[in-house]
Order: structure tokens, then sequence, then C-alpha cells
């Protein structure tokens, strides 16, 4: 079961990701994550790729080795071999995620991973190598050893490998250097320090490694230099301390690999913690008539809903309100009102809804007995209202078994779960927090929903964003479709323009199209007829 990543929290927002050398997907380029970023193209076209790609990474952020089976997580990818590019194992597998972190880092960066096929275990992937990137600008390369015997002794504290795989640093960036160099010294400092303190009071000198690179740094660059440096590294000015960029070379080698590497272990832990990621798989569970719950906290409702009546029995009251106004917007004639216990001292449950197209007649029924449209819409509606702010959703097609009426509707309800509906009239009492929802799809409806929602001035096309899919010889491209101000569809290149063609040819106009061909067909089925009476 995949769950959410562990945060402590809302302390940043993932804002772009990049994707290449996974299953049909050579490379979909920078794809600009929005509030409703919908993910559009003909089956087996690489859209659900995406998805499980970022699932399968946020998963192993906590390991050194990309594992591609997940038990009971929806993820069952198969052996590197089965996800790499043309089941070539030759190609690396490359992750990249542009974050935007408060605290220490507050500008965009980019963090990409790079993966290639373990030997001995065909079913993983081991990290070769990371790299941090401002906007165009590398800062910082970390390259590790091709060969790890033993998985679970190559990391310290999360997925960077430890000191001793590290076959090669590369620093770009002043700031990224300050902040490494200043943690080197001070340990310096300190053990000249200890050194001096022992000496002065008569015991044997206990002379600690960082006392002899400290003298070399000294003598290198003058007492004056020396003491604004080492006052800079206590008082944290890194300003100062950029200005010493020398001194980055005359650090022991090791020292300096072991604070990089604690300076990434650092900052994928600051990812990890600052972003949430829940992912929803395209058919969700059959509803039961009776459920179990115990003492479990969950922090997701599963890859197919599978613990959406738990997560419904634990916070109902937190969710009722939420949930109830986007089904009544579904119009789907029903109400999700409190579980009933069967047996309380045994946790067991039942899920119950009202009929609301009947309300003077008062009738409740189980979850199991209402269909499909309901069941499969729950999940969604459950997890995107439980969803803290800047988490990342990954819907795949939440529209699934709903009437062509309710999937318009939905658009809207995913306009509000994202956080960036503009309200009718008075805001509701609670408001969805802010959120990414990226949304497998291939309904028309809710992209012309979407549409509409921006031309009556309730969505921001800012917020909104097209990812069309389209297979090629070489692999599936990836194109961006923009809305402007008044709902309509736009690119911003020659490419873009031919995306955009057989967008509306293909997707919005498939309808149109066929309702066309089945009225010339009626014609022609006519003029035949009345051919063979007249004969």
């Amino acid at each position: 079961m995949i769950t959410s990543i562990p945060c402590e929290g809302n302390r940043g927002m993932l804002k772009a990701v990049r994707i290449q050398n996974f299953k049909c997907l050579r490379d979909t380029g920078e794809m600009d994550l929005r509030p409703l970023t919908l993910l559009i193209g003909t089956n087996s076209s690489g859209k659900s790729s995406v998805l499980q790609g970022l699932a399968c990474l946020f998963y192993n952020f906590a390991r050194p080795a990309l594992r591609m089976n997940i038990p009971d997580s929806g993820l069952e990818l198969g052996s590197f071999a089965d996800v790499v590019y043309n089941h070539d194992t030759s190609n690396p597998l490359s992750f990249s995620l542009t974050v935007s972190l408060q605290g220490d880092v507050r500008e965009n960066r980019s963090l990409t991973l790079q993966y290639r096929g373990a030997k001995k275990e065909p079913g993983l992937a081991f990290l070769r190598s990371l790299k941090i990137s401002s906007p165009k600008t590398p800062l910082l390369e970390v390259r590790f050893r091709e060969s790890v015997k033993e998985p679970s002794s190559a990391t310290l504290n999360g997925v960077v490998p430890s000191t001793e795989f590290v076959s090669s640093v590369s620093v770009l960036s002043k700031k990224i250097k300050a902040r490494v160099m200043r943690k080197v010294l001070e340990r310096y400092i300190i053990h000249q320090r200890i050194y001096r303190s022992t000496r002065k009071k008569g015991f044997f000198a206990v002379m600690l490694p960082g006392v002899d690179p400290l003298n070399k740094i000294k003598k290198e660059i003058g007492q004056e230099a020396f003491q604004e440096l080492t006052q800079a590294v206590r008082s944290r000015d890194y300003e100062v301390i950029e200005k010493y960029d020398e001194v980055w070379e005359l650090l022991p080698e090791e020292d300096r690999k072991s604070r990089v590497v604690s300076f990434l272990e650092w900052y994928v832990s600051a990812i990890r913690e600052a972003i949430r990621l829940y992912y929803l798989g395209p058919l969700r569970m059959e509803p039961k008539r009776a459920e179990s719950v115990g003492g479990e906290v969950y922090t997701a409702v599963g890859f197919r809903g599978e613990l959406t009546p738990q997560f419904l029995v634990r916070r109902y009251s937190q969710v009722e309100r939420m949930i109830n106004r986007w089904i009544r917007w579904l119009d789907v004639g029903a109400r999700v009102v409190k579980p009933r216990w069967l047996i309380k001292k045994l946790g067991r449950f039942e899920v119950i809804v009202k009929d609301e197209r009947h309300p003077d007649l008062g009738l409740r029924v189980s979850l199991k007995d209402v269909g499909f449209g309901i069941p499969q819409v729950l999940p969604v509606l459950l997890q995107g209202a439980v969803a803290e702010e800047n988490s990342v959703l990954l819907l795949e097609q939440p529209e699934i078994h709903l009437h062509p009426k309710s999937q318009a509707a939905m658009g809207e309800v995913l306009a509000d779960m994202a956080g960036v509906l503009k309200p009718r009239t008075r805001p509701p009492s609670r408001r969805p927090p802010r959120k990414i929802l990226l949304i497998e799809t291939h309904s028309d409806l809710i992209v012309a929903r979407i549409s509409r929602l921006i031309a009556e001035e309730r969505l921001s096309p800012k917020d909104c964003i097209i990812h069309y899919f389209d297979p090629t010889d070489d692999g599936t491209v990836v194109r961006q479709i923009y809305f402007d101000e008044e709902g309509a569809f736009f690119a911003k290149d020659d490419k873009g323009e031919e995306a955009l063609e057989k967008f509306l040819g293909e997707f919005l106009g498939s309808d149109y199209s066929e309702f066309m061909k089945t009225i010339e067909a009626v014609e022609r089925a006519r003029m035949r007829r009345r051919q063979q009476n007249d004969k």
C-alpha cells in the first residue's frame, strides 16, 4: 500500500518533473506542474507511466536502490529491463524534480537522480549519480561506484549512498561550497580548541585530524584572512566564506566528500519531508457489505481505494461536509452518512448512503447496493478532502463509471479539490488547501468544464495546463497545451501547435466527429432502403 512521504510541515512544492528512459517515455522534457495538470493522449501513450514513475521514485525515496515491485502498492513493474526504454539495460533511468523549498533554500532547484540496473538483482536499479541544479545552472553532481554488493549497507540515512561508494564529486556552486566549508572548518576549529586546551593544562595533547589542515589553511591565506574566515564560520556568514573559494582545494578530499554527502542527505530529506504524494489507480476496489477497522492510523486511501471505508469511519466528522458537497455537485442522487457499526467491539461496520432523490422516504442503503459510480468516485473525493497543502495527488481516470453529466461536473470538483476554484457566491466554511493534481483522463467533458470555468472567471488559466502525449517511432513526445483568459486553448511553438491540432481532432472532436459520422451513415442507410423500395 502506497502511503504518503513523511512530512513535518508544508515547506515546499513540486513545481516540475522530467522522466527519461522509463517505459515508452524516452524523454518527457520538463513537465510544468500546476494545481490542475491534465495528462491526455491515446491508450498506451505513456500517461500512466508518468504517474507510475513518480510513485515508484517517491516510494523508494528512503532507499539507495529503486525497487520496481512494491507489495500491496499497485506497483508491479517487473524488472529493470521491463521498465527501461526499449528494454535496453544500457540506458540510464532518470528522474528530475524541480522543487521550491522554504527555509535555507528558497529558489527553485532541480534534483536529478539517475539509476542503472543491478546485474545480480534484475528487479533493482541502483543510484549512479545525483545532481542539483538551479534554473539552467548545475550546482553539484556526485557519482557513485558501479558495483554495490550489499544494498542495505550502501546508505547512511535515506537515498544517498555513503562516502565509501562515492567515485567523484563536482561542486560548481559557491553557495554550496560555502555551506560545506563551514561544516568542515567548524569541526576543525573544535579540534584545534580541544588540542590547545589539553596542551595548556599539561595533559598529553590530543592531535585531532582537523588541526593540521587548519594550520595549513592559515599558512596559505595569512593571519588576517584566517581570522576573518574563522569568525565567519562561527557567525555563519556565508557571504564572507564565499570570498575564500581557494580554501576549498585546501580541504582534504575525504572531508569534502563526507560533507557533500551530508549536504545531499539533508537536501533529499528536506524534499521528502516537504512533499506528500498520493497515488490512486484507475480501478477502485468494489465495496463490501461489512468492513473491519483496527487501531491503525491511515494516511492514504490506498492505490485501489481499499482503505476508503476505514478512512471514512475514522474521519467522517472531518470530511463529511466537503465530500457531500462534491457528491451534490456530481448530481448522483445520494449522500454519504455516518457509517453504521455492526459489532463495535470487533470493529465491524457498514458504509451507508442516503437516497437524496426521494428525501421524503428517508431510504438508507449499503454502499454495496448503489451501483458502480459512487463507490468508484468516493476514494477520489476522500483522498482529495484529507490531502494536505502542497501535496501531490496522482489520479487515474477519476471520472470512471460516471454519467456524462457527472463527468462534466467532475471538472468543477477537481478544481475545488485543488483549492483554486472561486466560489459562485460566498465561500464555504472550509475550503480545500491548495495542492497539485496530476489527472490522467479520457474525459473531454472534464476538459470542457475546466475551459468553461476559466471563461466564467471562476478559475485562473495560470492554474491549469494540459500535457498531450503523442506516440512516435522514437518514443512518446509530451507537448504542452495552455488555456488563455477566455478558456480557449493555445500552444507556444510550432510543435505545440501540431499537438494542439491532434488534441482538438482526436480528443475534443471525437464525440462530434462520431456523431456526424453516425448521421451520415443513417442517411446512407435510408437512401439505400429507398432505392431498394423503388426497385
